[in-house]
């Protein structure tokens, strides 16, 4: 409590709006010899209150451990314990999502390698299924392109491969995104357009035999 307290009309409006909500006060005295008058004086009224002014050192702190003693006369010390038991009554419920997050963000088991080579007796690649795609890049030791072409199947493989052929360096660039956790390495991009264009031109060149 103080004169600027008083003429303060902010701190009149706090002041009231505590008061009307029953809330507990425990006025402050911060101005030596201040006695409360008018609006602050009505609600102030007869409570105990803590002097703060002029204290320093050793008067502070026991002015301090009035005021502790006072809030806890004043049910602090409950409001706190309350605060707790329902701080550790909802501790489960907290910790359950996340755990629960966690699980299902578990990664499935990574699948065993690929190791048949069915692609070989397979006629063009154009008749190729997405597992055939994925024989290929394995046996021709292709395997960093196996998230680029997942799921694709014959046709989208050669539709794939000749635009890698006729534009190598937009197509180099598009697979090897900056955010992607696989990046493909210039020797192996190249060697699929070759293995590639070896593999159309055997499968051609035996067909037209037969």
């Amino acid at each position: 409590m103080s004169s600027n307290y008083k003429n303060s009309v902010n701190c009149k409006a706090e002041a009231e709006y505590a008061f009307n909500r029953k809330s507990k006060i425990i006025p402050l005295m911060v101005e030596a010899n201040y006695r409360a008058d008018g609006w602050l004086g009505f609600l102030a009224g007869s409570k105990i209150y803590v002097d703060f002014a002029d204290k320093e050192d050793e008067e502070f702190d026991k002015a301090y451990e009035l005021l502790i003693a006072e809030l806890e006369r004043n049910g602090l010390r409950d409001t706190d314990e309350k605060q707790e038991t329902k701080k550790t009554s909802r501790t489960p419920s907290i910790h359950t999502p996340e755990r629960k997050k966690s699980n299902d963000e578990i990664k499935p088991p990574t699948p065993p390698p690929i190791q048949t080579t069915e692609y070989l007796n397979v006629g063009p690649a154009s008749g190729w299924n997405s597992q055939h795609v994925q024989e290929f890049l394995v046996d021709n030791k292709l395997d960093q392109l196996q998230h680029v072409c997942e799921d694709m199947d014959g046709e989208t493989l050669i539709e794939f491969g000749q635009s890698c052929q006729t534009v190598p360096d937009k197509m180099y660039a598009l697979i090897n995104n900056p955010k992607d956790e696989h990046p493909v390495s210039f020797n192996t991009f190249f060697k699929f357009i070759s293995k590639l264009k070896k593999t159309f031109t055997t499968k051609t060149t035996t067909k037209s035999t037969v």
